[in-house]
């Protein structure tokens, strides 16, 4: 049996389906899709725990089709995309927020996710926010958790391996669809062609996030996505790592002619992790990529104008930042993306 939108029936129906498990312990007897997270909602009691298994349901990723949302990309006019996201971001503020929190400034919260689209990349400082709103830090942080709840912010918290004790542990918060970030930044995709444009770092930076936090959800083994940062101005965009402790890092450059200094914090990086250093990616913002001993494709997000580049790294070749391999010239390897998994599938 399918249940859309199990949060608004609250603790009676999920009473009545923890009795019926409790009854029977077949599998998949209830499918409980929802535009919250389950865990998050305040107003349910009942948590379902070992009776429930939870699957985050990101929209597509690009491996699956081009774009995010769907309705989207049907769409052809800039001003019927800009209408279809006022009115998204109305329906979940006004509906799906409210049907589980009482929200008493809720003319805060497109001013508040609208910060967190153009600071895309830096850490959040939450006191700064609150004085840009003239909100207090406490119902800044509630906001955040609510649009969290509803899927349109995500974090990706900061890792530490003790390489240094000067690293920053603050999160990374981003909108999750880099569409959306765009229309709250008010930026089109003809205004990103303009060379140096100064929301297209941020925005190429959250369509990365998006597709990782997707990615991760059904990738085979668990993955975690997390950045580093550190006192000494050292930083990785993201940092992907496995339980097993290997790692990957992924430097997002805004540029079409990545260089050499781009990578220099991952071949850091490598130094100071060795063996469980796997890979080390920098991404460019370019159309499409053309380099002896390799072979490109590019794929264009139509709802924001970002681009995604890919890669196949030269054949039989490990990529490591910094390092050429065989039959590559240098410089196809400092900025490369390979969508293979650098990762053994038995590991």
């Amino acid at each position: 049996m399918i249940i859309d939108e199990i949060q608004r029936a609250g603790d009676p129906l999920i009473l009545a389906i923890k009795q019926v498990v409790d009854e029977d312990w077949s599998p998949g007897q209830f499918v409980l899709p929802g535009s919250t997270r389950f865990l998050s909602i305040p107003t349910l009691s009942e948590s379902l725990a070992g009776r429930v298994a939870f699957v985050d349901l990101w929209p597509f990723a690009v491996s699956e089709r081009v774009g995010d949302y769907p309705e989207v990309l049907r769409l052809n006019s800039a001003v019927a995309i800009r209408a279809w996201f006022r009115g998204y971001l109305d329906t979940v503020i006004s509906r799906d927020i409210r049907d589980f929190a009482h929200v008493n400034k809720a003319q805060a919260i497109p001013d508040l996710i609208a910060l967190v689209a153009a600071r895309a990349g830096g850490q959040l400082v939450l006191s700064h926010i609150a004085d840009g709103l003239g909100l207090d830090v406490v119902t800044v942080r509630t906001y955040l958790a609510y649009l969290e709840t509803v899927f349109l912010v995500a974090s990706a918290p900061a890792w530490s391996n003790n390489l240094t004790s000067r690293v920053t542990h603050a999160p990374k918060t981003y909108v999750t669809d880099s569409g959306l970030a765009a229309h709250l930044m008010d930026v089109d995709a003809e205004s990103l062609l303009m060379p140096g444009h100064p929301a297209l770092g941020g925005l190429l930076e959250t369509f990365v996030f998006a597709e990782l936090l997707k990615l991760s959800t059904f990738a085979r083994r668990h993955v975690a996505v997390r950045h580093y940062r550190d006192r000494e101005k050292r930083e990785v965009d993201f940092i992907l790592e496995r339980r097993d402790g290997s790692v990957i890092g992924i430097e997002v450059e805004a540029s079409a002619t990545p260089k050499s200094e781009d990578a220099k914090h991952l071949r850091w990086l490598r130094d100071k992790l060795g063996d469980r250093f796997r890979a080390g990616y920098v991404l460019p913002s370019v159309r499409r990529i053309f380099r002896r001993g390799t072979e490109s494709s590019s794929r264009r997000c139509r709802s924001c104008g970002i681009t995604e580049s890919r890669r196949q790294s030269c054949r039989d070749s490990r990529p490591v930042a910094g390092k050429s391999p065989p039959g590559c010239r240098p410089s196809a390897a400092r900025a490369k993306i390979q969508m293979s998994s650098p990762w053994p599938a038995t590991t």
